[in-house]
């Protein structure tokens, strides 16, 4: 502080102290020392520094930062990988417990490339060794790093930077596989367990998500999810069974050894999962959340049930026409054994075309010369009205006959039933079809491997086993829907007489 000298005359008889006013006392001037204000930055200045140097190597290559909370961190720590497909797509930046000491929270950095799986419904999980007579997962990090993986949430969801991670992996990690969901119902656990496997002829088609008690305690309910492609399997006379037991050729130990014995096998053998079966006629399909008893084990003919579902792919191109057969009994009568008459009737399916007539397996009709029908005719009831047919109107296409008739022979209530000429072609060599009769009924897939060329028609593996209701039924192509054959049964065999340009093979009987 320093003190201003006053220069002004004073009137020597006053007092000296009167004579001031109060601007004229002296005045304090402040003067701060250099520098003070540099310290007062530094703390603030430092800060900014490490804030920056945390952040830069995440604003320089633009990673998306995300924090996964697991209920335990399973050895994962800074610097391992995360992984999609197989892929680095991010990096474990920081390991640390949540705040409350219930958890651990993960933090990761996703590429840039990578930074759409950070949104709503991703899952994540530690991948670390898991080895199972169920599920053998993440072997490689028993020598190598732990790692975290991630499914993606559907594509239109939002973008996300938190999210609860999974504690174990997902029993169906493809979302798009999760179709039918069933209830399936035991007296006690018997070697369910998550992720164990429901088999149809050994062929995993589900599996389990969960096993609990009964809402009662009286019983165990597993939860299980089918895959879509299976889904028509599933039918309300389906019947389930715990798998326990399977007959094995050979000599185990070395199946085992050698890699012989599949993994399908050693779950078979473990108990490890649920088999199931559909009969050969199959019941409507089920709804979701169908309920299921499981029965300990299965009864006798179960396992050779041969139902013919068509599985994986639609049955018919989309939009394509189903034909609608007609149901048809042929009568007539011939000479008895030793004396008087005898009544013969056959029954069978026929389609009408559209510009050719009724196609019908030709057996139903006699021959009309060489069986002596009484009177020359046999009568055909069809769609509740009857027809006289004599030889002359019969021609022949192979295994088939063909009756020309016209729509107006038909009840009016037929018309829908006619098949259109521009959806009929030929077949040479065998192909996947679907074979359609009562039209009440469903349609049943057959694989062109159980097909065999034979001429000018296709003969049916003798394990198929058809039935006389399938005698006549329409066979189309499931790869554009149009009609190439006709189903006609016999006692020996069952075969797919093919149509071609649908001219008569055969010139009518006299």
């Amino acid at each position: 502080m320093t003190e201003e000298p006053d220069n002004r005359p004073r009137d020597s008889g006053s007092d000296p102290l009167e004579a001031l006013s109060a601007s004229d006392y002296p005045r304090a001037v402040l003067e701060r020392p250099a520098g003070s204000l540099g310290w007062l930055l530094l703390p603030a200045g430092l800060a900014a520094v490490i804030v920056a140097t945390l952040l830069l190597p995440y604003l320089t290559t633009g990673d998306t930062l995300v924090v996964v909370s697991f209920q335990e961190g399973h050895g994962i720590r800074a610097g391992n990988a995360l992984k999609y497909r197989g892929i680095v797509v991010g990096e474990v930046k920081s390991v640390r417990l949540s705040r409350h000491f219930d958890g651990v929270d993960v933090n990761l950095a996703l590429a840039p490339e990578a930074a759409d799986l950070a949104r709503a419904g991703s899952r994540f999980w530690i991948v670390r060794p898991l080895l199972s007579l169920r599920r053998v997962q993440g072997l490689d990090t028993i020598i190598g790093a732990r790692y975290l993986t991630v499914l993606p949430g559907p594509r239109d969801a939002p973008r996300r930077t938190k999210f609860t991670g999974l504690e174990a992996p997902p029993v169906i990690q493809d979302q798009g596989r999760i179709g039918l969901e069933l209830l399936l119902e035991a007296d006690g656990k018997k070697g369910m367990d998550r992720g164990s496997p429901v088999l149809y002829r050994g062929i995993v088609v589900g599996r389990i998500l969960s096993v609990s008690l009964s809402s009662d305690g009286a019983s165990v309910v597993a939860r299980a999810a089918m895959e879509p492609k299976y889904q028509p399997l599933i039918r309300e006379n389906s019947r389930f069974w715990i798998s326990g037991s399977m007959e094995i050729e050979g000599d185990f130990f070395w199946g085992l050894a050698s890699g012989a014995l599949d993994l399908g096998a050693l779950q078979a053998i473990t108990g490890g999962g649920v088999e199931m079966a559909t009969p050969d006629r199959p019941g409507p399909p089920v709804a979701q959340g169908h309920r299921f008893r499981i029965a300990n084990q299965p009864e006798e003919g179960w396992r050779e049930w041969r139902p013919r579902i068509a599985i994986g792919s639609p049955l018919l191109p989309a939009r394509s026409r189903r034909p609608k057969p007609l149901g048809l009994q042929v009568l007539w009568k011939k000479p008895g054994l030793l004396y008087g008459e005898r009544k013969v009737s056959r029954t069978g399916w026929g389609l009408m075309v559209e510009g050719i007539g009724l196609l019908t397996p030709k057996d139903l009709f006699p021959s009309f010369a060489r069986e002596k029908v009484i009177g020359g005719k046999a009568t055909l009831l069809v769609a509740g009205k009857k027809l006289q047919i004599t030889p002359k109107k019969i021609t022949r296409h192979g295994f088939l006959a063909i009756l020309p008739m016209k729509t107006e022979e038909l009840p009016g209530n037929t018309e829908a039933m006619i098949w259109p000429m521009k959806r009929v072609r030929g077949a040479d060599d065998p192909e996947n079809c679907a074979l359609f009769a009562n039209p009440g009924n469903e349609a049943i897939p057959l694989d062109d491997g159980s097909i065999q060329k034979d001429g000018k028609s296709w003969l049916l593996d003798s394990r198929i086993r058809l039935g006389n209701r399938w005698h006549g039924a329409a066979a189309l192509s499931r790869k554009d829907g149009r009609l190439i054959g006709i189903v006609v049964i016999t006692q020996e065999e069952a075969r797919i007489q093919t149509l071609g340009d649908l001219q008569p093979l055969e010139a009518p009987e006299p």
